[in-house]
């Protein structure tokens, strides 16, 4: 059973759900960086503060992974004031590839167990392929390069 009282596990199971919204508002998206920060925050002072984790290969694949997530975030964060509808798709489907991540973690460490990432996995491997709504031009398809040069908005 869940222990309500935990904060990690409080803020897992909240991102979770949220994550699960297939609309999301810009506020929406933004609430759901924040707590994914929070979130990250948390589990590296417990991973700092656990003698036998702090600089293992887990945290070390951890970090590394994140690195390459954050930077594809931050280059599709200011398309996203652009044009909300167009790129929301990409912002979304890295901030599922973080959460992902810190759910391996989170596993690594014991936090949570097996079923809890399989009760999770439609959140983490959910189709992005959504018909459009109101206006969205829907996910791009995985084929493109991540070169986002050619995502230029028509004026």
């Amino acid at each position: 059973m869940v222990d309500a009282k935990d904060p990690v596990l409080a803020l897992y199971y909240s991102l979770s759900d949220t994550l699960r919204n297939r609309d999301p508002s810009p506020e929406q998206l933004e609430q759901n960086l924040i707590s994914i920060v929070q979130l990250h925050t948390m589990l590296m002072a417990i991973v700092e503060n656990t003698p036998n984790m702090s600089g293992t290969y887990a945290q070390m694949n951890y970090q590394t992974k994140l690195s390459s997530i954050y930077h594809q975030l931050k280059q599709v964060e200011p398309l996203i004031e652009v044009n909300f509808y167009k790129f929301r798709w990409k912002y979304l489907h890295y901030l599922m590839m973080w959460f992902g991540q810190i759910t391996a973690l989170m596993k690594t460490m014991g936090y949570i167990g097996e079923d809890v990432v399989l009760s999770t996995s439609d959140v983490l491997s959910s189709d992005m392929r959504l018909p459009p709504v109101d206006g969205d031009s829907g996910p791009s398809s995985d084929d493109e390069p991540e070169n986002m040069a050619g995502d230029e908005i028509d004026g």
